[in-house]
């Protein structure tokens, strides 16, 4: 118990002190807070781990950016970054497009190809090319980050209490727009295969669901890439817009995404 006491204190010194690489002139604010009524959809997805990690991320829009060496070199500002690209795409409104954000994706390139290429996936053109950057940890990958803590918190706060193939129904529209050439239910399906590693589903028809969508692995991200349905130089980008669009789904005070208990 000691010995886990002190990587938890150490790794939070190196996030800390990743994060004052970005202050510069940089701010760190709270984000607008609202009162969810207990167990609805805003109160289960702007929860207190959500919270606490977006709370504690530089804003993109007046944070000093790490140069892109500084970011592929160091784990602490890979979890950094992909914190910041959360905080500004889902809560603070920055698009896609923004040149911050773009300027993240890019930093995090790297680092993504060596976390797919440690996972052991292998897929035409995937080879780790930049010798800089350190094997990647289980808590510090922004695949990992984005894939598995943010988006399978989010997924669990959209499932709630309902069925995986009425959840699929439902978030299948709100992600079509996430990616051209993905449907949204292909995304749905990635989404809570992934969740389903990490929560016990039985609910009728959740057996069934699992069996036909088949994914491998805990990560809804890594299962799109190894399955080719996503390349990998676009997973991030998915990942968030995915998250910002289950966010706008979740602004709600209803238990549960399905018309008939709004």
């Amino acid at each position: 118990m000691q010995e886990l006491d002190r990587l938890f204190q150490s790794r939070e010194a190196s996030l800390e002190s990743a994060r004052r690489v970005w202050e510069g002139s940089g701010e760190f604010e709270s984000v607008e807070a609202f009162i969810w009524p207990e167990g609805s959809l805003g109160d289960r997805f702007f929860s207190d781990f959500m919270m606490k990690e977006v709370e504690r991320t530089p804003l993109l829009h007046s944070a000093r950016l790490p140069g892109a060496g500084v970011i592929a070199a160091e784990p602490a500002q890979w979890s950094v970054a992909t914190w910041a690209l959360v905080r500004g795409v889902v809560f603070d409104g920055l698009s896609l497009e923004d040149r911050r954000v773009q300027a993240l994706l890019d930093a995090l390139a790297p680092v993504v190809t060596a976390e797919l290429t440690l996972d052991g996936v292998r897929l035409p053109g995937l080879v780790r090319s930049n010798a800089d950057v350190p094997e990647p940890s289980d808590d510090d990958g922004p695949l990992f980050v984005l894939g598995v803590m943010a988006l399978v918190d989010a997924t669990w706060a959209v499932v709630g209490d309902d069925s995986l193939q009425d959840v699929v129904d439902v978030l299948s529209p709100v992600l079509d727009d996430v990616h051209p050439d993905v449907s949204g239910r292909t995304i749905a399906e990635a989404l809570v295969g992934a969740f389903a590693h990490h929560y016990r589903c039985e609910m009728p028809g959740d057996d069934e669901l699992l069996q036909r969508v088949d994914v491998e692995t805990g990560n809804a991200l890594q299962h799109l890439v190894t399955t080719n349905t996503v390349a990998v130089n676009d997973v991030l980008r998915v990942g968030l817009a995915a998250l910002a669009a289950i966010a706008e789904l979740c602004r709600s005070e209803s238990a549960s995404v399905l018309p008939q208990h709004s």
